[in-house]
């Protein structure tokens, strides 16, 4: 399966997870409507990469469904900070994600775990979701909850949502390659849904993997 990450940002949870090496077995491209931190990561590193100039949302995807016209073996996970158009999204329907450092539909917007924060919400998280022509209304696949700790500093609270979009980036690859994501999102095959931080549940290597993160923490 290849991975094509959108991006505009530095692409930290990206970075994060591909230090891992549980990517490795994908084929990773990067693509960008401007240069950014991620592109220029991806140059040093050596790594595909694109850059399709644009200055809107809409202008961007209509270069996308040129770029890959064709819905094969491709994920799209999105860390753009402008909305997709259906000149794009139909084609790859179902086939482009999104992560959101808030619990939606809570905190949509540009600013998701600021926003929780002034909300005086007692959980903090994230959500992985489809994405679709509206900002952050796509049908969630992964999401995060974790309890406000009043003494955790603000700097240690976000950590805490990058890691949890980190580790939820590694699963959902791996559902998505595995096939085990029904169409539309409703459930995730073979997972379970018991009380616990992530819903519906880690598998169990990568339920260690973040347990061994936040003990470090």
């Amino acid at each position: 399966m290849k991975i094509v990450f959108i991006c505009s940002t530095n692409g930290s949870v990206i970075k994060r997870a591909l230090s891992t090496s549980l990517l490795a077995s994908y084929d990773i491209e990067f693509v960008s409507d401007r240069i950014c931190g991620i592109i220029e990561f991806s140059e040093a590193n050596k790594l595909s990469h694109k850059v399709l100039s644009a200055h809107t949302g809409s202008e961007f995807s209509k270069l996308l469904a040129r770029e890959y016209p064709d819905a094969g073996d491709i994920l799209f996970v999105s860390f753009y900070t402008r909305l997709l158009s259906n000149s794009f999204l139909k084609i790859h329907s179902g086939k482009v994600i999104n992560f959101h450092p808030s619990i939606l539909p809570a905190c949509p917007g540009m600013d998701g775990f600021g926003d929780t924060l002034r909300s005086g919400s007692l959980f903090i998280g994230s959500t992985v979701h489809f994405i679709d022509e509206g900002m952050d209304t796509g049908t969630p696949i992964l999401q995060a909850a974790f309890p406000r700790n009043i003494h955790c500093t603000i700097a240690e609270l976000r950590h805490r949502v990058f890691l949890q979009q980190v580790i939820s980036l590694v699963q959902v690859v791996e559902w998505f390659a595995s096939q085990r994501i029904i169409r539309g999102g409703e459930y995730v095959e073979s997972a379970t849904y018991k009380v616990g931080e992530f819903s519906p549940n880690l598998d169990h290597k990568y339920g260690e993997t973040y347990n061994n993160w936040i003990k470090q923490i």
